[in-house]
Protein backbone atom coordinates (compact mmCIF):
# COMPACT_ATOMS: atom_id res chain seq x y z
CA UNK A 1 0.00 0.00 0.00
CA UNK A 2 2.77 2.42 1.00
CA UNK A 3 4.77 1.51 -2.12
CA UNK A 4 1.78 2.21 -4.33
CA UNK A 5 1.32 5.64 -2.74
CA UNK A 6 5.03 6.42 -3.24
CA UNK A 7 4.80 5.41 -6.89
CA UNK A 8 1.76 7.66 -7.28
CA UNK A 9 3.61 10.57 -5.66
CA UNK A 10 6.55 10.03 -8.04
CA UNK A 11 4.23 10.15 -11.03
CA UNK A 12 2.59 13.35 -9.79
CA UNK A 13 6.00 14.91 -9.09
CA UNK A 14 7.21 14.11 -12.58
CA UNK A 15 4.00 15.53 -14.02
CA UNK A 16 4.46 18.77 -12.07
CA UNK A 17 8.10 19.03 -13.19
CA UNK A 18 7.03 18.65 -16.80
CA UNK A 19 4.29 21.27 -16.43
CA UNK A 20 6.72 23.69 -14.77
CA UNK A 21 9.22 23.23 -17.60
CA UNK A 22 6.49 23.91 -20.15
CA UNK A 23 5.38 27.02 -18.26
CA UNK A 24 8.96 28.31 -18.11
CA UNK A 25 9.29 27.77 -21.84
CA UNK A 26 6.01 29.59 -22.47
CA UNK A 27 7.08 32.54 -20.32
CA UNK A 28 10.46 32.65 -22.07
CA UNK A 29 8.79 32.66 -25.50
CA UNK A 30 6.44 35.46 -24.42
CA UNK A 31 9.34 37.53 -23.08
CA UNK A 32 11.21 37.07 -26.35
CA UNK A 33 8.12 38.06 -28.35
CA UNK A 34 7.67 41.22 -26.27
CA UNK A 35 11.36 42.06 -26.72
CA UNK A 36 11.04 41.64 -30.50
CA UNK A 37 8.05 43.98 -30.62
CA UNK A 38 9.79 46.57 -28.44
CA UNK A 39 12.95 46.43 -30.56
CA UNK A 40 10.87 46.85 -33.73
CA UNK A 41 9.34 50.01 -32.26
CA UNK A 42 12.88 51.39 -31.80
CA UNK A 43 14.10 50.62 -35.32
CA UNK A 44 13.93 54.20 -36.62
CA UNK A 45 15.97 55.75 -33.82
CA UNK A 46 19.66 56.00 -32.92
CA UNK A 47 21.61 57.23 -29.91
CA UNK A 48 24.47 59.71 -30.40
CA UNK A 49 27.02 60.08 -27.61
CA UNK A 50 30.70 60.75 -26.96
CA UNK A 51 32.97 63.74 -26.51
CA UNK A 52 31.71 65.21 -29.80
CA UNK A 53 28.29 65.89 -28.26
CA UNK A 54 28.23 69.45 -26.85
CA UNK A 55 27.04 70.09 -23.31
CA UNK A 56 23.40 71.23 -23.17
CA UNK A 57 22.63 74.91 -22.77
CA UNK A 58 20.89 76.06 -19.63
CA UNK A 59 17.16 75.38 -20.06
CA UNK A 60 17.81 73.93 -23.54
CA UNK A 61 14.57 73.33 -25.42
CA UNK A 62 13.66 70.29 -27.49
CA UNK A 63 13.92 72.38 -30.65
CA UNK A 64 17.44 73.46 -29.69
CA UNK A 65 18.46 69.86 -29.02
CA UNK A 66 17.06 68.88 -32.40
CA UNK A 67 19.04 71.65 -34.09
CA UNK A 68 22.25 70.48 -32.37
CA UNK A 69 21.69 66.88 -33.51
CA UNK A 70 20.95 67.88 -37.11
CA UNK A 71 24.05 70.07 -37.21
CA UNK A 72 26.24 67.22 -35.92
CA UNK A 73 24.80 64.81 -38.48
CA UNK A 74 25.45 67.21 -41.32
CA UNK A 75 28.84 68.67 -40.31
CA UNK A 76 30.51 65.88 -38.34
CA UNK A 77 28.99 62.71 -39.78
CA UNK A 78 28.81 64.13 -43.32
CA UNK A 79 25.30 62.79 -43.92
CA UNK A 80 22.86 64.83 -45.99
CA UNK A 81 19.42 63.77 -44.85
CA UNK A 82 16.42 63.51 -47.16
CA UNK A 83 13.80 63.68 -44.43
CA UNK A 84 13.49 65.25 -41.04
CA UNK A 85 13.66 64.18 -37.41
CA UNK A 86 10.44 63.01 -35.76
CA UNK A 87 11.73 63.36 -32.20
CA UNK A 88 14.98 64.26 -30.47
CA UNK A 89 15.91 64.70 -26.82
CA UNK A 90 18.76 64.21 -24.38
CA UNK A 91 18.80 61.17 -22.13
CA UNK A 92 19.56 61.08 -18.41
CA UNK A 93 23.21 61.35 -19.36
CA UNK A 94 23.05 64.73 -21.06
CA UNK A 95 25.91 63.79 -23.40
CA UNK A 96 23.64 61.17 -24.96
CA UNK A 97 21.02 62.24 -27.49
CA UNK A 98 18.34 59.98 -28.96
CA UNK A 99 17.19 60.80 -32.48
CA UNK A 100 14.14 59.32 -34.20
CA UNK A 101 14.30 59.65 -37.97
CA UNK A 102 11.44 60.26 -40.36
CA UNK A 103 13.18 58.43 -43.21
CA UNK A 104 14.71 54.98 -42.60
CA UNK A 105 17.32 55.61 -45.29
CA UNK A 106 18.55 58.61 -43.31
CA UNK A 107 18.74 56.43 -40.21
CA UNK A 108 20.74 53.79 -42.07
CA UNK A 109 23.15 56.34 -43.54
CA UNK A 110 23.80 57.90 -40.14
CA UNK A 111 24.41 54.47 -38.60
CA UNK A 112 26.76 53.44 -41.40
CA UNK A 113 28.78 56.61 -40.85
CA UNK A 114 30.00 55.12 -37.55
CA UNK A 115 32.24 52.80 -39.53
CA UNK A 116 34.09 55.73 -41.06
CA UNK A 117 36.13 56.56 -37.99
CA UNK A 118 37.89 59.53 -39.61
CA UNK A 119 34.59 61.41 -39.85
CA UNK A 120 32.93 60.74 -36.51
CA UNK A 121 34.94 63.38 -34.58
CA UNK A 122 34.27 61.90 -31.16
CA UNK A 123 30.69 60.91 -31.87
CA UNK A 124 29.68 57.37 -30.94
CA UNK A 125 26.58 55.95 -32.64
CA UNK A 126 24.51 53.19 -31.07
CA UNK A 127 21.29 51.52 -32.10
CA UNK A 128 18.43 52.10 -29.68
CA UNK A 129 18.36 48.64 -28.09
CA UNK A 130 15.96 47.18 -25.56
CA UNK A 131 17.31 46.73 -22.04
CA UNK A 132 17.62 43.00 -22.64
CA UNK A 133 19.71 43.44 -25.78
CA UNK A 134 21.78 46.24 -24.29
CA UNK A 135 22.71 43.94 -21.38
CA UNK A 136 23.74 41.23 -23.83
CA UNK A 137 25.93 43.68 -25.74
CA UNK A 138 27.54 44.61 -22.40
CA UNK A 139 28.31 40.91 -21.84
CA UNK A 140 29.99 40.75 -25.27
CA UNK A 141 31.92 43.94 -24.51
CA UNK A 142 33.25 42.45 -21.29
CA UNK A 143 34.14 39.19 -23.05
CA UNK A 144 36.03 41.06 -25.77
CA UNK A 145 37.87 43.24 -23.26
CA UNK A 146 38.90 40.16 -21.27
CA UNK A 147 39.97 38.30 -24.45
CA UNK A 148 37.31 35.71 -23.66
CA UNK A 149 36.57 34.20 -27.10
CA UNK A 150 34.95 37.33 -28.67
CA UNK A 151 37.06 38.93 -31.42
CA UNK A 152 34.38 41.33 -32.63
CA UNK A 153 30.71 42.15 -32.19
CA UNK A 154 28.17 44.73 -33.31
CA UNK A 155 24.44 45.15 -33.88
CA UNK A 156 22.49 45.61 -37.07
CA UNK A 157 18.80 46.54 -36.99
CA UNK A 158 18.64 45.30 -33.42
CA UNK A 159 20.26 41.97 -34.24
CA UNK A 160 23.32 41.14 -32.15
CA UNK A 161 26.24 39.63 -34.07
CA UNK A 162 29.55 38.26 -32.77
CA UNK A 163 32.38 35.97 -33.81
CA UNK A 164 35.40 34.35 -32.21
CA UNK A 165 37.67 34.52 -35.25
CA UNK A 166 38.18 36.89 -38.16
CA UNK A 167 38.18 33.85 -40.41
CA UNK A 168 34.62 32.85 -39.45
CA UNK A 169 31.13 34.14 -40.12
CA UNK A 170 29.26 36.20 -37.55
CA UNK A 171 26.86 34.24 -35.36
CA UNK A 172 23.53 35.72 -34.32
CA UNK A 173 23.45 36.07 -30.55
CA UNK A 174 20.00 35.92 -29.01
CA UNK A 175 19.35 38.28 -26.05
CA UNK A 176 18.51 35.27 -23.87
CA UNK A 177 21.77 33.38 -24.51
CA UNK A 178 23.97 32.54 -21.56
CA UNK A 179 27.72 33.11 -21.83
CA UNK A 180 28.21 29.40 -22.58
CA UNK A 181 25.60 29.60 -25.35
CA UNK A 182 27.29 32.68 -26.83
CA UNK A 183 30.60 30.82 -26.98
CA UNK A 184 28.95 27.76 -28.51
CA UNK A 185 27.11 29.80 -31.16
CA UNK A 186 30.36 31.47 -32.26
CA UNK A 187 32.18 28.14 -32.19
CA UNK A 188 29.54 26.56 -34.46
CA UNK A 189 29.77 29.35 -37.03
CA UNK A 190 31.36 28.15 -40.30
CA UNK A 191 34.52 29.57 -41.79
CA UNK A 192 34.34 32.37 -44.32
CA UNK A 193 34.35 31.29 -47.94
CA UNK A 194 36.05 34.07 -49.87
CA UNK A 195 38.94 34.59 -52.23
CA UNK A 196 40.53 37.49 -50.40
CA UNK A 197 43.91 37.39 -48.72
CA UNK A 198 47.11 38.47 -50.40
CA UNK A 199 45.59 38.30 -53.86
CA UNK A 200 42.69 40.52 -52.87
CA UNK A 201 43.72 42.85 -50.01
CA UNK A 202 40.69 45.12 -50.46
CA UNK A 203 38.26 42.32 -49.74
CA UNK A 204 40.40 41.03 -46.90
CA UNK A 205 40.35 44.44 -45.20
CA UNK A 206 36.56 44.52 -45.40
CA UNK A 207 36.16 41.04 -43.98
CA UNK A 208 38.38 41.74 -40.98
CA UNK A 209 35.81 43.90 -39.20
CA UNK A 210 33.57 46.90 -39.64
CA UNK A 211 34.39 48.25 -36.22
CA UNK A 212 38.18 48.38 -36.40
CA UNK A 213 39.75 51.80 -36.80
CA UNK A 214 42.03 50.76 -39.63
CA UNK A 215 39.26 50.46 -42.24
CA UNK A 216 39.84 53.09 -44.96
CA UNK A 217 37.55 56.10 -44.96
CA UNK A 218 34.46 55.56 -47.11
CA UNK A 219 35.37 51.93 -47.85
CA UNK A 220 32.76 50.26 -45.65
CA UNK A 221 30.08 52.76 -46.47
CA UNK A 222 29.84 51.27 -49.96
CA UNK A 223 30.02 47.64 -48.87
CA UNK A 224 28.25 47.48 -45.52
CA UNK A 225 25.25 45.55 -46.81
CA UNK A 226 27.55 42.63 -47.64
CA UNK A 227 27.59 41.82 -43.93
CA UNK A 228 24.44 39.77 -44.46
CA UNK A 229 26.53 37.16 -46.28
CA UNK A 230 28.84 36.89 -43.26
CA UNK A 231 26.11 36.27 -40.72
CA UNK A 232 24.94 32.95 -39.32
CA UNK A 233 21.39 33.07 -37.92
CA UNK A 234 20.96 30.47 -35.19
CA UNK A 235 17.53 31.74 -34.16
CA UNK A 236 15.63 29.32 -36.43
CA UNK A 237 17.65 26.30 -35.43
CA UNK A 238 17.55 24.43 -32.15
CA UNK A 239 20.23 26.74 -30.78
CA UNK A 240 23.67 26.05 -29.34
CA UNK A 241 24.50 22.65 -27.93
CA UNK A 242 24.36 23.91 -24.36
CA UNK A 243 20.72 24.92 -24.82
CA UNK A 244 19.89 21.55 -26.37
CA UNK A 245 21.46 19.81 -23.45
CA UNK A 246 19.53 21.94 -20.99
CA UNK A 247 16.21 21.19 -22.68
CA UNK A 248 16.79 17.46 -22.38
CA UNK A 249 17.11 17.63 -18.61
Amino acid sequence: MVRRELDQLKLETEKLKKENAELRMTVSNLENAVDEVEQYSRKSSLILSGDGIPEPKKDETTEETRAVALQLIKDQLKVNMKGGVVACHRLRNKKRVIVKFQDMEDRQNVYQSKFNQSQTSGIIIHENLTDKRAKQVKVLSDMKRENDHVVNYHTKNGIILARDSREKRYARIQPSFTKAEIIQAMRDAPALSYTGGRNNPTQERFLISQTFNRIPAGHVLNRAESLESLTVDKSKSSGPKTRQAASKK
